[in-house]
């Protein structure tokens, strides 16, 4: 009878032990979440600010190149018509 009163004090103690420690491990996931998004979102801000940079770059050597094409087509079909 001793035995079981205190095998049930021994098993409420340890509930609670257990249950601290999962709230403490649900809080440092639940910080380990939001760090987690805000590198991510710093990452994607990051990527897409050097993918605006090389598009920059990009963009006057692409128009040089396609500008007299467009410009030869269309005095082409201005002279046809």
């Amino acid at each position: 009878m001793i035995f079981n009163i205190c095998y049930q004090i021994g098993k409420g103690e340890a509930r609670e032990k257990l249950e601290t420690a999962m709230q403490g491990v649900n809080d440092r996931y639940t910080q380990l979440e939001e760090v987690e998004k805000t590198y991510v979102r710093k990452a994607l801000i990051e990527e897409r600010k050097h993918y605006c940079e090389f598009i920059c770059c990009l963009r006057p050597v692409v128009v040089s190149q396609l500008f007299p094409s467009f410009t030869t087509i269309h005095t082409k079909s201005i002279h046809q018509h």
